[in-house]
């Protein structure tokens, strides 16, 4: 298998999919001469991590995480399938698909991950959902199946921190359709427990379980009495780990009908008497079974190594059994090659749906891949850009912690995952952040017992991890529960921990020396748990807490003097009551400091802005201002709780919200710009979980917790006077001893323009006239000396009226 570095093209990112002006395209029209703003709109809504597949007819049914894809299967000749989505918007409880299947009147029911099971009629429409209220053991649907007019859907109780499943049960639910066009349901008897149930097959008389630890088992439907254990270890079963059951023939045994049983360790058939292990499978776990009348269809992994998956096919009417390779998928990158569920249609079409990067069809003779439509989860959390334009993006949620899939990674087109087999540490990732060294930085949040942090490195594939339990003593950090990722002016990467007797962890750039703090190094209060940090122009380090008792969390000020590795100059944290001294806000999620250190806190109940005040007695204060969330300023809308700020190249702060989509408030608080869908924009999801601002491209990244990734282009032109356009400084952040000049590849080297280099407060710090050929900037002022690590802010004019700007954050 080719390494995953190999499909992380150093092209930069840039959106290809833009909507067109109807779709969403906002263009602000000013006077003559006046600046106005253009917001270009690119959704990526997810699409990867194919759970399940149905076929009806030339009709294929994706369940994947984010929804269900319908694929019209007369259009593979064309090499372009009509793919039709069914999201929430067309009646679907939740987009987190875990199992579907088709009942007695060619219903599609399609089961969550939380939310129960959504039923849709055969042409896609809405039929009604279900519940545990009302039908089901509980809304974690772990698989389906049906006989005649009756469903089994089998549940779990819960997830582990690992990701398997625990307790559960199933129902049995009988189906009727009506007169209408709709369906009547009714739950047979009660729910029936059985533990970690995974498969279910449904045959006349009988329905057999695959449990994920217990082995095989097997009910008689004609007494209706529990589920009686068949077959584990103890009877010969390669493995109690059951993936996958069907029932047909085997042609060595004279096309007697048996039950093929996928296992964790291989697979085998039973014909009610003897057990036997087709060779070929012996030790390569199995990932999905498919019988389609004639054949079975098998993908297995390799034991050697987690990335590497197999599709085999094998003529169950034909003596002797051979199981023949099918060709890989040759139209996608060999490193997003993981099969994971397989399906034929009555025309022979083989569709295939991977783990990581959507389906694909097999018309007989080649392979066609749809176009993808996004990532591989649709709960996004975090984003980075890397230095090579890579974006990178974790999944899951800090509060509750619920399990992500991984780290979602998009280039050149490509969309990518890496999880836990790559060497990542948890794949619940709410934190990311890149160093100038073009490593990336992910933070996990689980609990103080799981996760901790990743390096990875994209050029090698690999990660290092650290935590506090690391057996590498120069990988050991403060805890594992990571709240923030930060970095400071220097460059040096900081964790904070939200988790009991935490605190925060620096390791110093390049050098990789680590220091931790401990919450009681600047408070007594050891059950503070830490939300956010930030930092001020000064290099002083600002930590949001939140309190496992009744009172209020706090805001710290900690002066570590510039050296974090030495404790010897490190300054008394001031401390501030945030309830009492300045807002009640509850907990605050984010803290952002600007160029001017005006300090942004943004939490469930509200959001305050202050203005630093002189120091008195070393202590760091402020003078603080209600955003009174249902004023004029905010056009009487109640947006709370925030959950995620950022700020943009212009200083203006960025909220994403719980149930409100997204805001800009102006730097000095008084203009508040919605960008949702109440205000007529395609922003996918009202919860927005996630923010990125590139400064130089001015686009922001906006991850949602349900609906993938929307990209907004924030351009600004001058009409009636030229244009405005970025000047795209690179690399940014731009480290001065290592990475040569500073390039501006916005600007044509054909162009002659006036560049200058200010400082956000406008100072005026180098002036090029007339620079022609490529353009670039060695650092230095207009004195010859280098400047110091902040953000600087450049504009460029040419002669034909064009004009550049940029800004780029120096680090030294």
């Amino acid at each position: 298998m080719i390494p995953m570095r190999r499909f992380i093209r150093t092209r930069a990112f840039r959106p290809t999919q833009t909507l067109l002006p109807a779709l969403g395209l906002l263009v602000a029209f000013a006077a003559p001469g006046v600046l106005a703003e253009e917001v270009g709109w690119t959704l990526y809504p997810p699409t990867g991590d194919v759970a399940e597949i149905l076929i009806s007819g030339d009709t294929a049914w994706i369940g994947a995480g984010g929804g269900v894809i319908q694929a019209d299967l007369t259009d593979i000749v064309s090499g372009e399938l009509t793919q039709t989505r069914i999201t929430d918007d067309d009646g679907l409880v939740s987009p987190e698909i875990t199992a579907m299947a088709f009942d007695g009147l060619g219903n599609v029911w399609v089961g969550t991950r939380d939310a129960g099971i959504s039923i849709f009629d055969p042409q896609g429409r809405h039929l009604r959902n279900i519940n545990s209220f009302e039908a089901l053991w509980s809304d974690l649907v772990i698989g389906m199946s049906s006989e005649g007019n009756r469903m089994f859907v089998t549940c779990a109780d819960d997830y582990s921190e690992t990701g398997t499943i625990e307790g559960g049960g199933f129902t049995v639910i009988e189906v009727e359709g009506t007169e209408s066009g709709g369906i009547d349901i009714s739950v047979v008897g009660i729910g029936v427990p059985l533990a970690v149930c995974r498969e279910v097959l449904a045959l006349p008389g009988e329905t057999w379980f695959g449990s994920s630890a217990n082995g095989l088992w097997r009910r008689d439907e004609i007494l209706g009495l529990a589920p009686e254990e068949v077959l584990t270890t103890d009877e010969g079963l390669l493995s109690d780990n059951v993936t996958g059951l069907a029932r047909g023939p085997h042609p060595d045994l004279g096309g007697q009908e048996v039950l093929w049983i996928g296992t964790a360790m291989g697979l085998q058939y039973w014909d009610g008497a003897a057990l036997d292990t087709v060779v070929t499978f012996q030790d390569h776990p199995v990932h999905d079974l498919e019988f389609d009348g004639s054949s079975l269809h098998v993908i297995v992994e390799d034991p050697a190594s987690v990335m590497e998956r197999e599709i085999f096919s094998m003529n169950l009417l034909s003596s002797p059994l051979t199981p023949i390779q099918v060709d890989a998928v040759a139209c996608l990158p060999d490193t997003a090659y993981l099969p994971r569920e397989v399906a034929m249609s009555a025309a022979g079409n083989m569709v295939l749906g991977t783990k990581t990067a959507g389906y694909s069809v097999h018309d007989g003779v080649t392979w066609v891949c749809p176009r993808p439509l996004g990532p591989h989860s649709p709960q996004v959390a975090d984003l980075a850009l890397g230095t090579d334009g890579t974006l990178y993006f974790g999944t899951g949620t800090k509060e509750p912690p619920k399990k992500g899939r991984g780290v979602g990674l998009f280039s050149d087109g490509i969309w990518g995952v890496l999880s836990r087999q790559d060497g990542l540490i948890q794949e619940l990732i709410t934190e990311a952040v890149a160093w100038p060294d073009g490593t990336i930085w992910f933070g996990s949040s689980v609990s103080k017992d799981v996760g901790g942090v990743s390096r990875y490195f994209p050029d090698q594939g690999t990660f290092v991890n650290y935590h506090n339990t690391s057996s590498d003593p120069s990988h050991v950090t403060l805890g594992k529960n990571v709240a923030t990722l930060e970095l400071d002016a220097a460059g040096n990467l900081w964790i904070g921990y939200g988790q009991l007797d935490g605190g925060v962890t620096v390791i110093e750039y390049p050098s990789l020396s680590i220091t931790n703090y401990h919450v009681v190094d600047f408070t007594d209060a050891g059950n503070d748990l830490i939300t956010d940090l930030d930092f001020d122009s000064r290099g002083r380090m600002w930590i949001t807490t939140k309190n496992t008792e009744l009172k209020p969390g706090q805001l710290y000020v900690f002066d570590f003097g510039g050296t974090p590795s030495d404790p010897t100059d490190d300054l008394p944290a001031t401390s501030m009551n945030v309830a009492n001294e300045i807002h009640d806000l509850g907990t605050v999620h984010d803290i952002e400091i600007d160029a001017s250190d005006r300090i942004w806190l943004a939490g469930e109940k509200g959001l305050v802005r202050g203005e630093m005040l002189p120091d008195l007695a070393s202590e760091a204060r402020a003078d603080w201002t209600i955003m009174n969330p249902t004023s004029s300023q905010s056009g009487g809308r109640n947006p709370l709780p925030y959950l995620v700020a950022a700020l943009d190249w212009s200083d203006n702060l960025w909220l994403g919200m719980e149930t409100s989509g997204l805001v800009r408030v102006s730097s000095d608080g008084s203009q508040w710009t919605w960008f949702d869908e109440i205000a007529g924009e395609p922003l996918p999801d009202q919860a927005v979980t996630g923010l990125y601002m590139d400064l130089a491209s001015r686009e922001v990244y906006v991850g949602t917790k349900s609906s993938g990734i929307a990209v907004m282009a924030m351009s600004v032109t001058a009409t009636g006077s030229g244009r405005v356009r970025s000047s795209r400084p690179f690399p940014n952040p731009w480290r001065l001893e290592t990475d040569g000049a500073l390039q501006f590849q916005g600007i044509p080297a054909g162009d002659v323009v006036t560049m200058k280099v200010f400082t956000p407060s406008g100072e005026v710090v180098q002036v090029f006239e007339e620079l022609s050929g490529v353009k670039s900037w060695d650092g230095r002022n207009r004195n010859g000396s280098r400047v110091k690590a902040g953000v600087y802010i450049i504009t460029a004019e040419g002669v034909d009226g064009v004009v550049y700007e940029g800004k780029v954050a120096v680090l030294r």
